[in-house]
C-alpha cells in the first residue's frame, strides 16, 4: 500500500541531497530507509519500494540497494532495487530486485507500442508480403500472412487478429521485469522486458519488447542498436548488432556486427557478422560470416549460409521485387551468388559459383554446380544420399538435440525423410523417367516431339531399372531448371533413381514399424486401420509440416470466423501437432503402396516380410554410407599432410572411433532391427 512521506522522512531525504518538484507526489511502500536515497531528483508521481536487502548482484556487478545520483520521473519502483547514475528514468514500472546502473536516458514516448505497430517487409523488399508483428508471433504466423497474399479477405482477418491482440496491461508505461539488470546503456525508449533480462552496453533500444524468464533469460549486449523489434525468451543480441523492424524468436542469436533489417528469424537460429534484409527465416538457420548477405528470401529452416554467399541481390533485376524461396536444408557454398527469382527443393547444395540465371531446382538432396568449360548447369540428384550421408544424418540429429524450446506444443520436423521430402522424391522419380526417355529418343530416333509422355516415361523407367548399363550412353537433360538456353545435365540419373526409391521405402517402413510397435499393432491390423490412405501434398509452415488439406481448413476456419484470434490459430497448430505422427504414418503407408503400385491389392505377409527385410538392408546401407563418408576425413592423404605421424594426427583430431555420432547411427540401426523383430512377432511372421 502506498504511503505519503512523513515530515521527518522528507527532511532526511533533503539532507541526503534529494530534491522533488513536490514531496506530496512521492510515495513509499513498506519500511522506508531514507539513507538509501542520495543525490536524486524526483518529478511527478513516484513510488519508492522498500529496501530490505543491503545489496544486489548480477553478473559480477554488486551494488547497494536504493537510488543514487539519478533523476526519477513518474515511475514506480519495486522492492530491493539498485538504481545508480541514471540520468533520466521516466514513466516506467520497475519490478523487484532490479539493477539499473549508468544509463543516459530511459524514457517513454507519447505513443509507446513496445515493438508493434511497424509493418515488416519480409520475403520481398517492395512490401508486398509485409506483416504486422505481435508479441506472441510464431514463424508459422509470419509465413501464413506473408505467403497467401492472393486472398484479401484472409489478409484482413489476420490484420484484425493482430489489432485485437491484448498486448499490454491497462498501464501503458514501460515495464522492467523482476531480477533484471540494465547497465552502461545510452538511450532506452519504449521498452518492456520480462524477468531476468540482462541488458548491458547497448547504444540504442527503441520500441522493443524483450521476453525473458528465469529459465530462459534474454541477453542484450555491447554496442547494439535495436529499433522496432520483438525479442523472444532466451534470445541473445550482442556485439555491435544493428536491427530495425524485426522479430527475433526464442533462443535465437544475433551477434558480431550482424545487420538485420525488416526480417523475421525463427527459433534456435544464429546470425552473425552478415547482412540480412527482408527475409523470412524458419527455425534452425545458421549464418556466421562477415561477407555474406541474404536479401528478399524465404528459407524454410535447417539452412546454413556460407561466407561470401550473396543470396538475392537486387542489383541484377529491374526492381526491388525479386525473391528467393528455398525449402529446408538449403546450403549454398562459399561465394555463391544467385539471381532473383529462384526456387529450391529441400536439401539443395550449391557448389561455389556465380549462377547467372534464375534457377528452379525441384529435385531434393541435389548438388548443383556449373560446367564452365562446356557452358552448362550440372545437377546431381540424391547427392547427399550418395556421397555425404554423414553430414545429412548429423544435421537432422543436431537440430533435434539443440532445440532449446521449453514449450514443444508445435511439432517441428527435423528428419530429412518426412512427407515433404518424400513427395518431392516421388516427383523426381517421374522427372527422371521422362528425361531419360527423352534422352533415348533424341539419340536413337532424333526426335521427341511426336512421342507421347507416357511412352517416353515407360522407356525411361526401363532404362533406369536395367542392369545392362544403357544409361551410360545417354545424355539426360533436365528441363525448366534454369532460365537459359544452355543445357542442364543430370548426373548419375540411374543411381539417383535407385536411391530415391530406396529412401522412400526406408521412410515408409521406418514410420510404419515405429507406429505399429508403439500401438502394439500387427501389420495386418495396421493395414486395416490405414485402408484407403492416399498420398497428399504437404506444406512446411514454420517448421511444422501440415497436409495441404489441413492448411486449407485452417484458412477456411479463419475466414468463416470459426477462428477469431491468433491464440486460436496457435491452438489449431498444436492440435494438428498432436495428430502429426499418425498422419505421417498414414502417409508412409500410402507411400509404400504407391511405390510398388499396390493400390487396391492385398498386402500379404510375404509382401510385408519382403518390405521389412529390404528396409533393414537399406538401414545397414545408411549406416555404412554414413561411416564411409566420415572415414574420408581420416584416410584422405591431404587431410594427413600437416601431421608428421599418425599418432600426431590422432592426438589432434582423434580417430573415427571417437566420433560419437557414428555410435549414435549404429545404435539407431540396432534399434531399427529390434523394432523389426517386434513387429514380426506382432504379425506372427
Amino acid at each position: 500500500m502506498n504511503k505519503h512521506l512523513t515530515p521527518d522522512e522528507i527532511s532526511l531525504l533533503i539532507q541526503h541531497g534529494n530534491k522533488a518538484e513536490s514531496w506530496d507526489t512521492i510515495y513509499i511502500q513498506g519500511s522506508f530507509k531514507p539513507e538509501k536515497f542520495r543525490g536524486n531528483t524526483f518529478m511527478g508521481e513516484v513510488v519508492l519500494g522498500e529496501c530490505t536487502a543491503d545489496t544486489i548482484a548480477y553478473d559480477g556487478i554488486c551494488l547497494t540497494t536504493g537510488i543514487y545520483n539519478s533523476v526519477i520521473s513518474s515511475t514506480t519502483i519495486g522492492s530491493d532495487c539498485a538504481i545508480h547514475n541514471v540520468k533520466l528514468l521516466s514513466k516506467y514500472i520497475v519490478g523487484n530486485n532490479v539493477l539499473l546502473f549508468n544509463i543516459d536516458e530511459m524514457t517513454l514516448s507519447n505513443t509507446p507500442l513496445f515493438g508493434t505497430g511497424k509493418w515488416i517487409h519480409v520475403a520481398n523488399e517492395n512490401g508486398g508480403r509485409k506483416v504486422l508483428p505481435f508479441h506472441s508471433m510464431l514463424t508459422a504466423d509470419c509465413y501464413l500472412w506473408a505467403r497467401y497474399r492472393e486472398d484479401p479477405a484472409l489478409m484482413k482477418k489476420l490484420t484484425e487478429f493482430t489489432n485485437g491482440e491484448e498486448q499490454f496491461s491497462e498501464d501503458t508505461r514501460g515495464y522492467i521485469g523482476d531480477h533484471t539488470s540494465i547497465r552502461s546503456c545510452r538511450i532506452i525508449q519504449d521498452i518492456r522486458t520480462g524477468e531476468n533480462a540482462r541488458i548491458f552496453g547497448a547504444d540504442v533500444l527503441k520500441n522493443i519488447t524483450i521476453s525473458s524468464s528465469q529459465d530462459s533469460p534474454s541477453i542484450i549486449g555491447e554496442g547494439v542498436e535495436l529499433i522496432n523489434g520483438i525479442i523472444g525468451s532466451g534470445a541473445q543480441i550482442r556485439f555491435d548488432v544493428k536491427a530495425f523492424n524485426f522479430v527475433v524468436s526464442s533462443y535465437s542469436v544475433l551477434k558480431s556486427g550482424a545487420r538485420f533489417f525488416d526480417s523475421f528469424l525463427g527459433e534456435n537460429s544464429t546470425i552473425a557478422c552478415c547482412e540480412v534484409q527482408s527475409a523470412l527465416i524458419f527455425p534452425f538457420h545458421e549464418q556466421h560470416h562477415n561477407n555474406s548477405f541474404l536479401i528478399a528470401s524465404t528459407l524454410q529452416g535447417q539452412s546454413n549460409i556460407a561466407a561470401g554467399a550473396t543470396i538475392g541481390s537486387n542489383h541484377n533485376s529491374r526492381g526491388a521485387d525479386g525473391e528467393i524461396f528455398a525449402e529446408r536444408g538449403f546450403w549454398p557454398a562459399l561465394s555463391s551468388s544467385l539471381k532473383h527469382n529462384c526456387k529450391f527443393a529441400a536439401f539443395i547444395l550449391l557448389a561455389k559459383s556465380d549462377y547467372p540465371h534464375e534457377l528452379h531446382i525441384e529435385m531434393p538432396f541435389s548438388l548443383v554446380s556449373q560446367d564452365h568449360a562446356q557452358n552448362r548447369l550440372l545437377v546431381m540428384p540424391a547427392y547427399w544420399f550418395l556421397y555425404n550421408m554423414y553430414a545429412l544424418a548429423r544435421n537432422s540429429w543436431k537440430f533435434k538435440v539443440r532445440d532449446k524450446r521449453k514449450d514443444t506444443s508445435q511439432f517441428i520436423e527435423f528428419d530429412y525423410l518426412a512427407p515433404d521430402t518424400v513427395e518431392e522424391m516421388f516427383k523426381s522419380l517421374e522427372l527422371l523417367k521422362l528425361w531419360t526417355g527423352k534422352a533415348w529418343y533424341r539419340k536413337y530416333r532424333s526426335f521427341t516431339d511426336y512421342v507421347d509422355t507416357g511412352t517416353m516415361m515407360e522407356k525411361g523407367e526401363k532404362i533406369l531399372t536395367s542392369t545392362e548399363g544403357e544409361i551410360a550412353s545417354l545424355e539426360v537433360l533436365g528441363e525448366g531448371m534454369e532460365n537459359s538456353t544452355r543445357d542442364v545435365l543430370i548426373l548419375k540419373a540411374e543411381k539417383a533413381f535407385k536411391i530415391y526409391r530406396e529412401m522412400i521405402h526406408y521412410y515408409a517402413v521406418k514410420n510404419i514399424i515405429s507406429y505399429a510397435v508403439q500401438h502394439s499393432l500387427s501389420l495386418t491390423e495396421l493395414s486395416k486401420q490405414f485402408t484407403g490412405a492416399a498420398r497428399s501434398s504437404w506444406v512446411n509452415i514454420g517448421g511444422q509440416l501440415l497436409q495441404q488439406e489441413d492448411l486449407n481448413r485452417l484458412k477456411t476456419s479463419i475466414l468463416s470466423s470459426e477462428i477469431n484470434s491468433w491464440k486460436e490459430v496457435h491452438n489449431r497448430y498444436y492440435t494438428l501437432s498432436k495428430t502429426y505422427i499418425e498422419q505421417r504414418c498414414r502417409h508412409a503407408f500410402a507411400s509404400l503402396i504407391s511405390l510398388y503400385n499396390m493400390e487396391g491389392k492385398e498386402l500379404t505377409l510375404g509382401f510385408w516380410e519382403k518390405s521389412l527385410d529390404s528396409a533393414l538392408t537399406i538401414q545397414h546401407l545408411i549406416e555404412k554410407n554414413t561411416y564411409e563418408s566420415r572415414l574420408k576425413d581420416y584416410t584422405n592423404k591431404y587431410r594427413r599432410i600437416t601431421f608428421e605421424t599418425p599418432k600426431e594426427m590422432e592426438a589432434v583430431i582423434g580417430t573415427i572411433k571417437d566420433d560419437t555420432f557414428i555410435s549414435i547411427i549404429h545404435k539407431e540401426a540396432e534399434q531399427f532391427e529390434s523394432q523389426i523383430v517386434k513387429v514380426k512377432k506382432l504379425t506372427n511372421m
